[in-house]
């Protein structure tokens, strides 16, 4: 197993952790010596976003207001022009697959082995991401990614509950390109108008650090998580 250190990175501090274990249903410490076989359901609800403006405060007067309605209707034109590019290249099946890789790879980090239905698993792993996307306050200004999802671990023997965990991940944009294409000759990703200019394969790049990014995240809170229940702690 990863140490508490290992599994504690950038916004899953040890102390938000123990905030959010208090009302969520977590029945791990009961049930972690009899889970050892997992089967995985990935579930994207429906195709990724993107918000780009809404967020710059807008001048009074006539001459100073034509000009901000310009430049919503080109964060617009912007942002439209981006979530169909977005979709084109991570579709809600594709998602489900980079989530499934990512979650499948760590699974032994947990002492679970991924199996198929078939093999008669102890514990069903329901993932459901219900949206996803980008937003910014105008097309200039630094991109974030938010993913909202709920999970769901299900004993399977006694078909219980056992833990259950939701929440908004997201980090900014640049901030993931740097860590996971650190030497891409893409470059420092930050605004909208930057991801919009990029080639489709190195938007594609961007978008895939984007989905594992997030799903890393939620396997750490997952490990920490099982952690605790390895040690007797709630």
């Amino acid at each position: 197993m990863p140490s508490l250190d290992a599994v504690s990175r950038r916004g899953f501090t040890a102390a938000s952790l123990a905030l959010l274990a208090g009302c969520r249903l977590n029945k791990l410490p009961q049930y972690h010596s009899r889970l050892h076989k997992a089967f995985l359901v990935v579930d994207v609800a429906q195709p990724g976003t993107v918000d780009v403006g809404g967020g710059s405060d807008r001048a009074t007067d006539e001459k100073k207001g034509i000009v901000a309605a310009a430049a919503s209707i080109a964060e617009g034109i912007i942002g439209l022009k981006l979530q169909g590019r977005l979709r084109e290249v991570m579709p809600p099946q594709r998602v489900s697959a980079l989530i499934a890789e990512v979650m499948v790879a760590r699974m032994s980090e947990i002492e679970l082995e991924h199996v198929s239905l078939k093999e008669m698993p102890d514990t069903r792993m329901d993932f459901r991401v219900n949206a996803f996307g980008i937003r910014s306050a105008s097309d200039l200004e630094p991109v974030s990614y938010h993913f909202d999802f709920r999970t769901l671990l299900v004993y399977e023997p006694e078909g219980k509950k056992i833990w259950r965990f939701s929440r908004q991940l997201g980090a900014p944009i640049s901030d993931v390109h740097v860590a996971a294409w650190s030497n891409s000759a893409v470059g420092d990703i930050s605004n909208a108008v930057a991801l919009d200019n990029l080639e489709t394969a190195e938007l594609e790049a961007v978008m895939i650090a984007m989905v594992q990014d997030a799903t890393n995240l939620f396997m750490e809170q997952l490990a920490y998580d099982f952690y605790k229940a390895k040690m007797g702690r709630r």
